[in-house]
């Protein structure tokens, strides 16, 4: 039976941002109180440990043919998780040429779901998606927005570090690309 592993923007705590900061959500006294680990940063605490930090960065990597952002993490209940993230962009600008359009852009965002649904199942963790735009700004301008939450324990027992860490998660994203297709 397969479970829902659809998670809601209020069950989660931001952990780090996409520049890998600390995003000051939590503290360690928390992180002690669940039972979880923490680091140092600059002499200060920081929300992951060692080995936890060493599967974030600032930067991107394909999962099923989109670009995600790799320096976010979040916790979960008592569990921390890996969050990389995929904003698919659209602009009420016909004449751009490097945006969708809402249309466009929507049903990009309903194709994301399944992925997620099937990254989700593999990697034994959960996501959040939205059929709504998660940010829109002026003029007709937005971002749907998707994390894919992977447990820490996953990432460590696939990779070793952050390069082995990206080239797993493109690996897994064209496996379940593969699958959606067949």
């Amino acid at each position: 039976m397969q479970q829902n592993r659809q998670v809601k923007p209020e069950d989660m705590i931001f952990l780090t941002n996409q520049g890998c900061e600390d995003t000051g959500q939590i503290d360690e006294t928390r992180l002690t109180d669940l039972g979880l680990g923490y680091g140092e940063f600059d002499g200060a605490p920081y929300p992951l440990t060692d080995q936890e930090s060493q599967f974030i960065g600032e930067d991107v990597v394909e999962i099923g043919g989109h670009l995600a952002l790799t320096g976010y993490s979040v916790l979960i209940g008592n569990r921390k998780y890996l969050a990389p993230t995929i904003e698919i962009d659209y602009t009420a600008d016909e004449d751009c040429p490097f945006s969708f359009n809402f249309d466009q852009a929507k049903e990009a965002n309903e194709r994301l779901r399944k992925t997620m649904e099937r990254l989700a199942e593999t990697t034994d963790g959960c996501f959040c998606w939205s059929a709504e735009p998660g940010i829109e700004f002026k003029e007709g301008d937005g971002k749907f927005v998707t994390e894919i939450f992977i447990p820490f324990e996953y990432a460590a027992k696939h990779a070793e570090d952050f390069e082995q860490w990206k080239a797993h998660l493109k690996d897994i994203g064209k496996v379940v690309l593969n699958q959606r297709a067949a």
